[in-house]
């Protein structure tokens, strides 16, 4: 997981087709694997090298795991934001999109936002 951690921040900083594999490997576990997406949403967010790098890990990985997995995973969620300091940040980065409601107004409350 380090090596595909490590990647994906070079891809998003360089841009570089050659490195292109670890977005794609992050998206396929996010929307194919959420048992091996979740400990590795929680590795970008807690490694992202600074608040750019965490921001584009929220409006991606994490939204779209939360849209697509929310429901079932809600409860790691609260966990995680109590255990990992970045975790809340990152979901202050992350919008409804096609989000069930009730885990939308969850990912408000968790962030401490409030909104629509």
């Amino acid at each position: 997981m380090t090596e595909l951690v490590e990647k994906y921040f070079e891809h998003w900083k360089t841009k570089r087709d050659d490195l292109a594999w670890a977005w794609d490997e992050v998206t396929d576990k996010v929307f194919r694997s959420p048992a091996e997406a979740w400990p590795l949403i929680i590795e970008l967010i807690r490694t992202a090298p600074n608040d750019a790098a965490l921001s584009y890990v929220a409006a991606g990985p994490l939204e779209d795991f939360l849209c697509k997995h929310g429901e079932s995973f809600m409860d790691r969620v609260a966990t995680a934001v109590d255990q990992e300091p970045r975790f809340k940040q990152a979901l202050q980065g992350v919008w409804k999109n096609s989000m069930k409601q009730w885990v939308w107004v969850e990912v408000l409350r968790l962030s401490g936002r409030t909104g629509k």
